[in-house]
């Protein structure tokens, strides 16, 4: 896969072109089985915020389990 960056470094800001983004985070998402919402999608703008996102663990709980 080619990503739509100028440089592979992670201060790299995405592509200007929301096609290549679009297509940059669908493979980041199937492959890390993690999905993004609407509210942090706005807020990935370079290859270190994908990077972020995606090392950051999914909790598979919810709020009453955690209480317990």
């Amino acid at each position: 896969m080619v990503l739509p960056l100028q440089t592979t470094t992670r201060s790299s800001a995405l592509s200007n072109n929301p096609l290549n983004k679009y297509d940059l985070l669908t493979c980041c998402m199937k492959e890390c089985f993690h999905t993004i919402s609407n509210i942090t999608l706005n807020d990935i703008k370079t290859l270190e915020d994908v990077y972020q996102y995606f090392s950051t663990p999914v909790k598979d709980t919810n709020v009453l389990e955690d209480l317990q």
